[in-house]
């Protein structure tokens, strides 16, 4: 285990570099970490790594929720729900709640996505957050999308109360192969944020832009990278960042094992001293497709 958790720090610490940022920025969370080498807590304390769910991003990634849909009328998604109460000498309660559900109808296609963290222990939340993500794309032809999106979240743990947004913009898909997909994105957007003991609230124009690679392993394997630039108009010096790589694997035709890493940097500097300008996580799950 220790050897593992140090393997995975050392990751971080040269991911940490690209930005060009200290450690001293991290979060994950704040977990104690005498946890992970206490015999009664290593239980409770993988399954709250396990549970971890991307909505603790600052930037909602939807490229690895969307699926390539031959038939021109049809709907589809997932729900997943869990609860879960652990006491030795420390108590534990996790819940998570998350949704999706695609539709298509000719050349429109139209995506939203739900999700809700909460852990709870040692007296404290590790995990507080929740969004609600809206999307319609209309197909003008094979190469060329264009959509709009409306998405509304808060996060306990980064001291975000609200931050709503609505944008719209075009998306290019590149072909590389059969097995190979390269998409870009390009899309213009006001987001509204609110933070929690901050009377200010910002209101920016931001423009969101990403690249995102697909490829197909194998039958049943799949590999989604995106990364997301969103810098304010009025300042490019002011800028968000989010990086993502997730693999997904079928074990059945419903049941998918998905492993997902992500980090997200937001250089803003009125953000208040209070909220971590650098987030990541590591999460491992199994989703229900229907």
């Amino acid at each position: 285990m220790s050897k593992c958790l140090l393997l995975i720090a050392k990751s971080i610490f040269y991911t940490s570099k690209i930005f060009n940022v200290q450690l001293s920025h991290f979060t994950v969370q704040k977990i104690p970490f005498q946890m992970f080498f206490n015999s009664k807590k290593i239980f409770p304390t993988l399954f709250l790594l396990f549970i971890l769910q991307i909505s603790n991003a600052q930037i909602v990634n939807v490229e690895d929720r969307r699926v390539r849909l031959k038939d021109s009328i049809t709907t589809t998604g997932f729900v997943d729900l869990g609860l879960n109460i652990y006491k030795n000498d420390k108590n534990l309660t996790t819940a998570r709640a998350s949704a999706q559900l695609e539709s298509v109808r000719g050349k429109h296609l139209f995506l939203l996505l739900l999700g809700y963290n909460f852990v709870k222990g040692e007296g404290q939340n590790f995990l507080n957050d929740g969004f609600t993500h809206f999307r319609h794309n209309y197909e003008i032809n094979n190469h060329f999308i264009w959509e709009a999106f409306t998405q509304a979240q808060y996060n306990e743990r980064t001291k975000v109360r609200f931050r709503g947004l609505v944008g719209t913009g075009g998306r290019v898909k590149i072909r590389l192969s059969d097995v190979q997909r390269f998409y870009i994105g390009v899309a213009y957007m006001f987001e509204r944020n609110v933070f929690n003991d901050v009377t200010t609230t910002q209101n920016d124009f931001r423009m969101s832009s990403y690249l995102s690679y697909n490829v197909k392993i194998s039958s049943n394997a799949k590999i989604v990278h995106t990364t997301y630039f969103q810098p304010v108009f009025e300042n490019w010096n002011n800028n968000r960042v989010s990086s993502e790589v997730s693999f997904l694997m079928g074990i059945t035709k419903k049941l998918v094992f998905k492993v997902t890493a992500n980090i997200s940097y937001d250089n803003d500097p009125r953000l208040p001293e209070t909220i971590p300008d650098l987030v990541y996580s590591w999460t491992n799950g199994l989703r229900w497709d229907f």
